[in-house]
C-alpha cells in the first residue's frame, strides 16, 4: 500500500513539456511585469528626489530667511540664507538654540508680547525684529509668522519669514541725522535771519538819518553857493588882473566850485542805492543847467589851459530829473577836460533837431572808442580815478561805467561815442523830443 502511494506521487511530479513551457512563460511575464514596476518606481523616485532637491534649494537659498520654531521657541529649521545673515552653521542652531538666543533685548520683549497673539490669531505680520549674529552684529528684519496647530488646536510650531532691512534701517538713520542737521541749520538760519532783519531795520534807520543829513546839507548849502559863484566871478572881473585880490578871488572860486560839486555828490549819493537811482521828475531849463555846469568847471579847464565854448542859442525847457541829468553831463564834461590836450577848445553844443535834442561834447586831440571812454569810469580802474582826482575833480562823484549807462538809460537818453577823423572824439547825449515842455 505504501508503495502504491509513492508511485502515485512520482506520477504527479512529472510534468509535460507543454506544462513546463507554460510555467516558464508565466514566470517570465511576471518577472517582466515586476521589472517594469521597479523601473517605474525608480523613475518616480527620481522625480520626487528632483522635486525635493528643487524645493530644498528654493528653501535654503531663497532671498528671504525662513525658520521654524516649536511652541517653546526651539529652532527646528532654518534656511541657509538666514544662517548666512547670522553667521552660524546649521549644526550650531537647529535643535540646539532657542529663538530667544538670537534676539536683541528689545526684540525679546516683543517675542513675549506677540506670542499670545500668535496663539490666539495664528499669525502676525510686518514686525521689525532685531537679530544678533554670531559676531555681535545686529541684523534688522521684517518678520511675518504663521502658526501650525494640531487636531486639538494646540500650537505645534511657528513658521517665520524674514526680510533683511538692515540697509534700509541704516538709510533711515542717515536720513534722521540729515533731517536733524537740516533742522539745526534751519534754526540757525532763522536766528541769523532774525538778526539780519534787526540789522536791516537799524540800517534803514541809519540810512534815513544819513538821508536827512544830506537833505538838510543840500537845502542849506546848495542855494547860497549857487548865488556866490556868479557874484565872485563878477568881482573877479572888476579887479585888476594879477593883483592879490584877483588871486584871492580865484582861490575862493575854486573852493566854491569844489564845495558845490561835493554838495551835488552828496545829494546824488543820497538817492543812489546799489548803483540805481529813483527819478524825481521836475520841469527845468536845460540850457541854464548846462551853463551852470560849464561855469562851475571853467576853473578846472583854465588850469589846464583849456577853454569851454558853450554853443547854446536857445532856451530849452524839459521835464526830467535835473539832479541826475546834471551829474551825467558834469561827469562827461569833467572827463573831457581830463583827457583833452592843453591849449585846445572844448565845444559844448545844444542842438535842437526835429525829434530830439543833442548835447555834444568834443575831446580834442585824442581819439577814443566807447570802451576806452568807459574805462575812465570803471571802479576797478583806480589809476584812472586817481588821475581824475589829481586833475582837480576831487569834489566830483566818479561814476562807474555801468552806473553811468544805467542813469542814462533810466532818463530815457542815449549816449554815443564816435571818432572825429582821427582828430578827436565826439560824445553825444541824445534827449528825446518828448521831454520838451
Amino acid at each position: 500500500m505504501p508503495l502504491g502511494n509513492e508511485q502515485q506521487n512520482e506520477e504527479k511530479k512529472v510534468l509535460t513539456i507543454d506544462e513546463i513551457e507554460f510555467l516558464n512563460k508565466d514566470l517570465q511575464d511576471k518577472y517582466d511585469e515586476l521589472m517594469q514596476s521597479s523601473s517605474l518606481l525608480q523613475s518616480e523616485k527620481a522625480k520626487w528626489k528632483a522635486t525635493f532637491d528643487e524645493f530644498d534649494d528654493f528653501y535654503n537659498n531663497a532671498p528671504c530667511g525662513y525658520h521654524t520654531v516649536d511652541e517653546n521657541g526651539l529652532i527646528l529649521k532654518m534656511n541657509q540664507t538666514e544662517l548666512n545673515w547670522l553667521g552660524y552653521t546649521r549644526e550650531e542652531v537647529v535643535n540646539k538654540m532657542n529663538i530667544l538666543d538670537l534676539l536683541s533685548d528689545k526684540s525679546t520683549m516683543m517675542f513675549y508680547k506677540y506670542m499670545p497673539i500668535m496663539r490666539e490669531k495664528g499669525q502676525v505680520d510686518q514686525l521689525e525684529v532685531e537679530y544678533v549674529g554670531k559676531d555681535g552684529r545686529t541684523v534688522s528684519a521684517l518678520v511675518s509668522a504663521r502658526a501650525i496647530f494640531d487636531e486639538e488646536k494646540r500650537l505645534k510650531c511657528v513658521n517665520s519669514t524674514l526680510w533683511d532691512i538692515s540697509d534700509r534701517k541704516k538709510m533711515e538713520e542717515e536720513m534722521l541725522k540729515v533731517n536733524r542737521h537740516l533742522r539745526a541749520i534751519k534754526e540757525r538760519f532763522e536766528e541769523k535771519n532774525t538778526l539780519a532783519q534787526k540789522l536791516n531795520e537799524e540800517l534803514m534807520a541809519l540810512k534815513q538819518e544819513h538821508s536827512d543829513v544830506y537833505g538838510k546839507t543840500g537845502s542849506h548849502v546848495a542855494q547860497p553857493l549857487a548865488k556866490l559863484l556868479p557874484l565872485c566871478k563878477t568881482l573877479l572881473n572888476s579887479v585888476e588882473a594879477g593883483s592879490d585880490q584877483a588871486q584871492s578871488l580865484k582861490k575862493i572860486l575854486e573852493t566854491i566850485s569844489d564845495v558845490t560839486g561835493y554838495v551835488s555828490n552828496m545829494r546824488l549819493q543820497q538817492r543812489i542805492s546799489s548803483d540805481t537811482a529813483n527819478l524825481e521828475l521836475c520841469t527845468f531849463n536845460l540850457s541854464a543847467l548846462l551853463v551852470t555846469i560849464v561855469n562851475r568847471l571853467e576853473e578846472s579847464a583854465m588850469r589846464k589851459r583849456l577853454s569851454i565854448n558853450c554853443e547854446i542859442f536857445e532856451d530849452v525847457v524839459i521835464k526830467s530829473d535835473k539832479e541826475v541829468l546834471g551829474q551825467v553831463v558834469d561827469t562827461l564834461l569833467t572827463t573831457v577836460i581830463k583827457v583833452s590836450q592843453p591849449g585846445k577848445e572844448i565845444p559844448l553844443r545844444l542842438i535842437h533837431k526835429v525829434n530830439n535834442y543833442l548835447v555834444e561834447l568834443e575831446i580834442n586831440g585824442l581819439t577814443m572808442s566807447r570802451d576806452e571812454l568807459a574805462a575812465l569810469f570803471d571802479k576797478e580802474k583806480q589809476d584812472k580815478q586817481q588821475q581824475l582826482i589829481e586833475a582837480g575833480t576831487s569834489s566830483q562823484l566818479v561814476l562807474n561805467s555801468r552806473l553811468l549807462n544805467s542813469l542814462v538809460e533810466s532818463l530815457g537818453l542815449e549816449l554815443s561815442v564816435s571818432p572825429l577823423n582821427h582828430k578827436g572824439t565826439l560824445i553825444r547825449l541824445s534827449l528825446p523830443g518828448s521831454l520838451a515842455v
